[in-house]
């Protein structure tokens, strides 16, 4: 799509206006060009096919004598900016939800990646959420910016919208233990993780899960010196507690919870009851 500039203006005294122009969307050096002959009427064509974009025209109006005035300056409409913008990683996914003007064709969203990369596309503005594959073993955090569209082919975006940091971990599961004299042996119900080696007090044991909603069992062996407690929580929040009695083995189970795919997942076992 092109576009024409006209100006108009009204100074009585002023033989002429020295005009000039300059695209200014997404540009911080605009590139002024300057209209020869200067115009001397009203209204006046200054420019034709243009690529669509917002434009910058400066006027200084001229006097006989070669006196100016001072200059004038207007801009066009720019291209409306999104509204709001959020992002979430699941199941090795970038989720972007946006909302855009209804007007704008598309929407570009620019993701930077912890490595220095980055990846930009433009999507139709159907008001769907967006899903962008993330590099497999690349973790850290992710920066996400978002733009409108208004005119794809000449490049006519809106500014930045303001930046949106997701990250993804290199694991999301962790175990830790203050349980003397008793050793976790298996925990079952977490989706993609299984127990790589025995729990005993003093030790840290860490992994990844899948999203899931289900029932999460242990068991352990041997008999703490102290009654003691499971605590499982969501995102560093406990959620759950359940007691573990200083008996010779057995086995206890959270209720079922539910745990998104970046979310971490802790089970501290420690010495004392649930409070």
């Amino acid at each position: 799509m092109s576009i024409n500039l006209s100006i108009s203006f009204n100074h009585p005294d002023a033989i002429a206006h020295r005009v000039r122009y300059a695209r200014i969307d997404n540009t911080t050096t605009p590139n002024f060009i300057t209209v020869s002959p200067d115009p001397t009427a009203s209204p006046t064509n200054i420019a034709t096919n243009l690529p669509n974009g917002q434009y910058r025209v400066e006027s200084t109006p001229i006097y006989a004598d070669g006196r100016v005035c001072g200059t004038i300056v207007r801009d066009t409409p720019a291209c409306p900016g999104l509204i709001s913008i959020n992002a979430t990683i699941e199941s090795g996914n970038l989720v972007v939800q946006y909302l855009a003007p209804s007007e704008v064709p598309k929407v570009r969203i620019t993701v930077g990646y912890p490595n220095g990369g980055s990846f930009t596309a433009n999507y139709v503005n159907n008001g769907n959420n967006i899903v962008i594959p993330l590099p497999s073993g690349l973790d850290g955090d992710f920066t996400v910016v978002g733009q409108s569209v208004c005119d794809e082919d000449s490049g006519f975006y809106s500014p930045f919208s303001s930046q949106v940091v997701v990250t993804r971990s290199s694991t999301n599961v962790t175990l830790t233990s203050s349980l003397g004299g008793a050793s976790i042996v298996d925990i079952q119900g977490i989706s993609g993780f299984t127990l790589p080696s025995i729990l005993t007090a003093g030790n840290t044991i860490t992994g990844n899960h899948n999203a899931f909603f289900a029932v999460i069992t242990f068991t352990w062996t041997g008999t703490p010196v102290l009654a003691g407690n499971a605590q499982l929580l969501l995102n560093g929040t406990v959620i759950q507690c359940v007691n573990i009695p200083a008996t010779n083995g057995g086995s206890a189970s959270f209720n079922a919870a539910s745990f998104g795919a970046t979310d971490q997942l802790t089970i501290n076992f420690n010495t004392g009851a649930c409070t």
